[in-house]
C-alpha cells in the first residue's frame, strides 16, 4: 500500500514547492515595484512639498 502512497506525496511535494517559489517571486516582484513606485513617487513630491513650503515663507 504504501508503495502507492509514497511516489504520489512526492508528486504533490514537488508541485508545492513549486508553486511556493512561484508564489514568493510573484510577491518579491510586487514589492520591489512597490518600493521603486513609493521612491519615483517621493523624488517628485517630496521636491514639490519643498518647493510650496518654501514660497509660503517668501510670500
Amino acid at each position: 500500500m504504501w508503495m502507492h502512497i509514497t511516489p504520489k506525496l512526492l508528486e504533490l511535494e514537488q508541485k508545492l514547492l513549486s508553486i511556493s517559489r512561484m508564489t514568493n517571486m510573484v510577491s518579491a516582484a510586487i514589492h520591489a515595484g512597490i518600493s521603486k513606485a513609493t521612491s519615483g513617487i517621493l523624488a517628485v513630491t517630496i521636491p514639490k512639498i519643498i518647493e510650496l513650503g518654501a514660497r509660503q515663507y517668501i510670500k
